[in-house]
């Protein structure tokens, strides 16, 4: 795993992820626009909202709904311009989505 592995969660789960934003002398700094894309584990893109609660730092909740990999893409632009990518692991409900390989 590298070092923006995020962990391992459970469908269900919701969870806050967050950024922050340094500036060159690396003191907390906004950039002028913040974007967030999550990709789902089916390839679909998710767009949460994204809260501002301190200087630099940008928030939002992620709502786990599968197993698999999630990719996450952090951009700001404008006055602080730095992309951020990191992605965590959800396991499957093993009592709703039992394994493939489970009988019954």
């Amino acid at each position: 795993m590298d070092d923006n592995y995020l962990g391992e969660f459970d469908v269900g789960d919701a969870r806050t992820i967050w950024v922050d934003f340094r500036n060159a002398l690396d003191a907390a700094a906004d950039p002028t626009t913040v974007t967030l894309q999550v990709r789902r584990p089916d390839g679909s893109i998710y767009t949460p909202s994204v809260s501002h609660p301190s200087l630099g730092r940008y928030e939002a909740v992620v709502d786990i709904t599968q197993h698999g990999r999630w990719d996450i893409h952090w951009a700001g632009l404008g006055a602080i311009k730095e992309a951020v990518q990191s992605w965590f692991r959800a396991r499957r409900n093993r009592a709703t989505q039992p394994s493939p390989t489970s009988s019954a």
